[in-house]
C-alpha cells in the first residue's frame, strides 16, 4: 500500500541534485501534474519522463528538486527543462487570464480520453460530443443527444469548466454523454498540439483529446441533404446481413422517421416522439445528432429503445426500389434497418 507523505503531515525532504547544468527553462509542478504529462507537453512524448528525472537529479542547484520516485511528485517542485532538440514547442502562457485565440472558436470534437487507470473512452461518433469556447467566457457543449451550456475560465494553461443547464433527453445505453460531461467538469490544464486540444483532468484522472471540427460562422456553406431523403419513412424491419435473419416491426406506422430540408428530422418511436439534426450527402454518408425526446414507458414489446440506438449507430444509407426503400447501414458487421416511404 502506498502511503502518501502529506497524509500524515510529514514532508519528504527532497534530495538535491549533484551536477551543475544550464536549464533552458524551469517548470513548477502544478496540482494534478504527473511526469508523463509534463513530458508530453514539453517534449511531445509521454515516455520521455525519464529525461525529466535525469535532468532533475543531475543539477546541483538547490532550487531544483531531486526525484527519487517518478510516480510521486509534489506541487511546488521546480524542474529543470533542457529543450535542446525538442520536437514540440512548449505552450506559452497567455498574457492575461483570457482564453487564447487557439482555444476559442473551433468546435472541438472529442476523439478519446486516456485515463490513468488504463481505461480508454472513445466515442463512436466524435461529432456528437463537442465543446466550443466562446470569447465571452461561455461554453457550448453537445453531449450526445443533449445540449449543455456553462462557463469556463483560463489562467495561463489552467482551465476550469463549470457546467450549467442541460437538456435531459435519454440518449440510449451506448451513450458516453455522462462520462463526457463528468470529464469536462474535471478539467484542470489544457494544451494544443498539432491542431488537437488536450485537456488534463484533476487528481491525475487522465487526458481528453479533441480535434477541431470547424468554427462557428466560419464554415463554407454545406450542401443540403439529398432530396430523395426528404419524406417520411416507416420502419419495416432490421436485417442481419451475416445470416439473413430478420426482425420485423409489428406496427411500422408507430415507428416513423421524417427528414426535412433544413437538416432537422422528427421521429416517432412507438409511444414516444423526438427530433434532432442530421447530415447526409450524395455519397451515402449520414449522421444523426439526437435532440429532445419524450420518455414514456411503452410496454415490454416496444422497440422504442432499439430505434434510438439505431439512430446513434448508423453511418451510411442507400436507396432501393427506385427510392421507395431507405436502408440505414450500421458500421461493418452490424445490421441494416429497412424503412419504406409512406
Amino acid at each position: 500500500m502506498l502511503i502518501l507523505p502529506w497524509v500524515f503531515g510529514i514532508m519528504v525532504q527532497p534530495v538535491q541534485a549533484q551536477q551543475e547544468l544550464n536549464c533552458d527553462e524551469t517548470y513548477t509542478v502544478q496540482p494534478g501534474d504527473w511526469l508523463s504529462k509534463i513530458a508530453q507537453k514539453y517534449f511531445g512524448d509521454p515516455l520521455a519522463y525519464d529525461r525529466l528525472v535525469t535532468l532533475a537529479n543531475a543539477d546541483s542547484d538547490d532550487d531544483y528538486t531531486d526525484i527519487e520516485n517518478p510516480d510521486l511528485i509534489e506541487p511546488g517542485w521546480l524542474l529543470c527543462l533542457d529543450l535542446e532538440g525538442q520536437t514540440v514547442q512548449p505552450e506559452q502562457p497567455a498574457e492575461s487570464d483570457g482564453a487564447t485565440p487557439e482555444l476559442v472558436g473551433p468546435v472541438w470534437r472529442w476523439t478519446q480520453s486516456q485515463m490513468n487507470d488504463g481505461m480508454i473512452w472513445e466515442p463512436d461518433v466524435p461529432a456528437n460530443y463537442t465543446v466550443q469556447f466562446n470569447p465571452d467566457g461561455q461554453v457550448a457543449i453537445q453531449a450526445d443527444c443533449n445540449q449543455v451550456s456553462g462557463s469556463y475560465a483560463v489562467a495561463g494553461s489552467r482551465l476550469s469548466i463549470t457546467l450549467g443547464p442541460s437538456t435531459l433527453a435519454a440518449c440510449g445505453p451506448q451513450s458516453l454523454g455522462d462520462q463526457f460531461l463528468t470529464q469536462l467538469g474535471g478539467a484542470a490544464i489544457y494544451f494544443l498540439q498539432e491542431g488537437s486540444l488536450f485537456i488534463d483532468l484533476l487528481t491525475d484522472g487522465g487526458t481528453m483529446q479533441f480535434d477541431a471540427g470547424g468554427t462557428a460562422g466560419g464554415e463554407q456553406p454545406v450542401a443540403g441533404p439529398p432530396t430523395a431523403l426528404l419524406k417520411s419513412w416507416q420502419w419495416e424491419k432490421q436485417v442481419n446481413p451475416s445470416d439473413g435473419r430478420e426482425t420485423l416491426t409489428s406496427n411500422p406506422a408507430n415507428y416513423t422517421l421524417t427528414f426535412n430540408a433544413d437538416g432537422m428530422y422528427q421521429f416517432q418511436a412507438d409511444c414516444n416522439q423526438g427530433s434532432g439534426s442530421y447530415t447526409a450527402d450524395e455519397t451515402g454518408a449520414i449522421r444523426f445528432q439526437p435532440g429532445p425526446v419524450t420518455l414514456a414507458e411503452c410496454g415490454p414489446q416496444s422497440r422504442y429503445q432499439d430505434m434510438l440506438t439505431m439512430m446513434q449507430a448508423v453511418q451510411d444509407y442507400r436507396l432501393e426500389e427506385a427510392g421507395a426503400v431507405l436502408v440505414l447501414v450500421w458500421p461493418a458487421g452490424g445490421p441494416e434497418d429497412i424503412y419504406r416511404a409512406q
